[in-house]
Parts: C-alpha cells; sequence; structure tokens
C-alpha cells in the first residue's frame, strides 16, 4: 500500500471507531466530532502534501519492499543526500503547521524508525523481541499508519514506585502472559492526537526503577483494541470557534489523552518488552544513537514556530505603525537575531553530519539537542519582549 491520501486517512478513522471521552461523553465517531474537525482536516492535508507533485520528490522514496512510495519520514539515511531529503521533509510538514503540530505523523513516523534501528536493544531478551520492533516498522512504513505514543504514568504518589503503589494497577503494567500474547492493566500517558491516530505505541520514559520490572513495556497496538480506552483532556479553545478569532488553536490543537487498559491482550508480535523479570534492565540501557535522527523533526518544528513568530511580530508592528520606535527595534532585532541562531544550529548541524559504524547518516554534534533545550527560554522570551501582548494572542488565538 503506497502512501496515502488525506480522504484514506479520514476515513481509515472513521471505520476503526475507537472507545474515545471528551467532557464525559463517549465520542462514536471522531471524524464527526466539532472539536476535531480542523486538527483532522490539518492533518489530511499532510498526507496530501505527499501525493502532490510539488512535493512527492521530496516527501516520499521508494519502499524497499515494495518499491512503492512511502514517506521519508521512515527513512533510513544511507548517505548525507538521504539525510539532507529527511530535514527537508520534516521541515515541509512543519511549515505547514507554522510547528505547531509537533506530533503529526511524520513525528512517530521516526519514533518507529527508531525501534528498527535498535532492534538489536530489543533482541537482548530474546531475538524474537528485534524482529518484532522491525516487523512494526515496516508494517507502519507500508500502511502509512498515524500513531501516538503512552509514555508516562499518571501521577499519583511520587514517592513510590509503581509497584509500591495502593494498587499495583494504577500504572500500566503486565498482568500475565497467554499463549497469544502478554495481559496489560492500568493508565499510562500521554496520548497526544490519540484520538485521530490508528495506532498506539507504549514504551516508558525517564527509565524504570529496580523492582518494576513488570511495568517496563513496550508494545504497539492498534487504538479501537478491545479494553483500550482514552479519555481527553479539556479542549484549548471551547466551542463555538472561528478560524478567523483562533486561526491556530481552532486549526492545530492536539488533543492529549490518559489511555487506560482493561485487561488489554497485547498479541506477542506488537511486543518488543514483555514485563518479565529483566526488562527494567533492556529498557534502561536501550541508548540514544539514534535520537538524533528524531531531533531532525522536532528543531524543524521550533525552528518553523520561531520564523513564524518573527513574521507576526513584523507584520503587527507595521500594521499599528510602530516600527519606527527604537525600542521596539531592539526588540524585533533580538527576536531575528534569536532565528538566525536556531537556523545555523539547524543547518550546522546536517554540515556536520557523521556517518555512524551501522552505516546510519544523523546530524553531527550535539547542537540539535541543545537547541531543543533552548527553545522552550527563547519562546517564552519572545512573548516577554513582545510590547503588545494583547495583539499577539488577538491574532494567534494563543493564551499567553
Amino acid at each position: 500500500m503506497p502512501a496515502r491520501s488525506g480522504r484514506e486517512y479520514v476515513e481509515s478513522i472513521r471505520k476503526q471507531a475507537p472507545s474515545v471521552f471528551l467532557g464525559g461523553r463517549r465520542i462514536t465517531d471522531v471524524t464527526a466530532e466539532p472539536v476535531f474537525q480542523e486538527p483532522l482536516r490539518a492533518i489530511a492535508e499532510q498526507y496530501d502534501m505527499q501525493l502532490d507533485p510539488a512535493y512527492r520528490d521530496v516527501m516520499t522514496y521508494p519502499s524497499p519492499a515494495t518499491g512503492q512510495p512511502v514517506s521519508t519520514s521512515f527513512l533510513v539515511p544511507r548517505s548525507r543526500e538521504e539525510l539532507v531529503k529527511k530535514r527537508q521533509h520534516f521541515k515541509l510538514r512543519a511549515d505547514h503547521n507554522f510547528g505547531f503540530m509537533g506530533r503529526s505523523p511524520d513525528f512517530m513516523n521516526q519514533f518507529v524508525t527508531g525501534w528498527h534501528l535498535m532492534a538489536d536493544r530489543f533482541a537482548r531478551a530474546g531475538a524474537r523481541y528485534g524482529d518484532n520492533a522491525t516487523r512494526y516498522y515496516e508494517h507502519v512504513r507500508e500502511h502509512d499508519l498515524f500513531l501516538t505514543h503512552m509514555l508516562i504514568n499518571p501521577q499519583v504518589d511520587r514517592s513510590k514506585t509503581s509497584a509500591e503503589q495502593e494498587d499495583p494497577y494504577l500504572h500500566l503494567g503486565r498482568v500475565r502472559e497467554t499463549s497469544d500474547g502478554i495481559i496489560v492493566r492500568g493508565a499510562k500517558m500521554l496520548g497526544t492526537m490519540a484520538p485521530l491516530t490508528e495506532e498506539v505505541a507504549v514504551i516508558p520514559f525517564g527509565g524504570i526503577p529496580p523492582g518494576d520490572d513488570a511495568y517496563a513495556l513496550a508494545f504497539a497496538i492498534p487504538a479501537a483494541t478491545p479494553g483500550l480506552t482514552l479519555i481527553c483532556r479539556e479542549t484549548v479553545s471551547p466551542l463555538p470557534r472561528s478560524r478567523f478569532d483562533h486561526p491556530l488553536s481552532s486549526r492545530f490543537e492536539e488533543m492529549d489523552c490518559i489511555a487506560v487498559f482493561e485487561d488489554v491482550l497485547v498479541p506477542w508480535d506488537r511486543v518488543m518488552v514483555d514485563g518479565s523479570p529483566g526488562s527494567a534492565q533492556v529498557i534502561n540501557t536501550m541508548g540514544a544513537d539514534y535520537g538524533a535522527l528524531l531531533n531532525v523533526q522536532t528543531s524543524a518544528r521550533m525552528l518553523s514556530q520561531l520564523e513564524f513568530f518573527c513574521g507576526l511580530a513584523m507584520k503587527v508592528a507595521d500594521a499599528i505603525g510602530i516600527t519606527g520606535f527604537l525600542h521596539v527595534q531592539e526588540k524585533l532585532g533580538e527576536m531575528l537575531s534569536q532565528m538566525e541562531i536556531a537556523r545555523a544550529v539547524f543547518y550546522g548541524a546536517e554540515a556536520m553530519a557523521q556517518r555512524l559504524p551501522s552505516g546510519v547518516w544523523v546530524p553531527g554534534g550535539h547542537g540539535l539537542r541543545a537547541f531543543h533545550l533552548q527553545t522552550g527560554k527563547v519562546y517564552s522570551r519572545f512573548v516577554e519582549m513582545w510590547p503588545h501582548k494583547e495583539h499577539l494572542s488577538f491574532v494567534t488565538g494563543a493564551h499567553m
């Protein structure tokens, strides 16, 4: 199956009917829910982009399995030129939404590509788990699926490990295994975009403490799996709303969810780490050799945001006639300087690209990671220095 269109994606979401709750009510068809209409359209547009003649040479490449075009986000770069192509792909998708959809499909596409590249780490608990990681990557690539992640535990009593909680299944853990797979129970978060996705990928973020092997789980299942419920947070832009008054939040909201697993069966071919004794060590020693490729996607998103806010600030300043004031020029200059530094880091990491012993090319140095860590401060500074924050808030529809 080649790269999909937006229509094919929406139809897939409509057919699968996951168990989703929003505001205390069950959503039977997320494609018909008003809150999700604009974000759904934005994702569909990204799927359509990869088929557009203007973009498809960058946004797709021939599948190693079928020769059909698949998303470049799955590409394993074996040359500097292929690394450049991945960057171009990620930046095109980020620019489509001005960097405000960090969990659009390409993020998790690269995430599972990382699983494939680290298959040998999963295989330390058994060869089949490494094989599962590669097969799952190929499955997502060939079907052009949209995934969400579940990474962290709900906060209950943070002084205790998962196994020490009053209920051992407050956090997602292994209950038992069967001939068909493992049974899991408990809650996990943070499922960004979960109501609009087709698959849920689970992996613990931040490590597993001693004695918590049963919570060291890595697997992926369809979002509509029986026993899996997705509970949404409140929307950031309640209805009624309009694209005119809320041009960003109405279109690009990334709904977050908590996932509740009620004795869910995870088939063996979907398991990468099974929660048996020794699983914590597998999770805690995964390494981050290929994290730099994921950093390309996250950095593309953040650079797009900084470029957007610089352009917006200049347009607003011009519209209200304050570009001649020196203090405004100073602030605009600081914004532009920060943006140019970000650009230099983003493209400079690519210029310093290196080939790993595996033959995979990754950005060089730690610049993208540093960019990731600093952007939150820069973003806050942009808002802080803007002399008329009410104008910025009105145009973006964001809460400052």
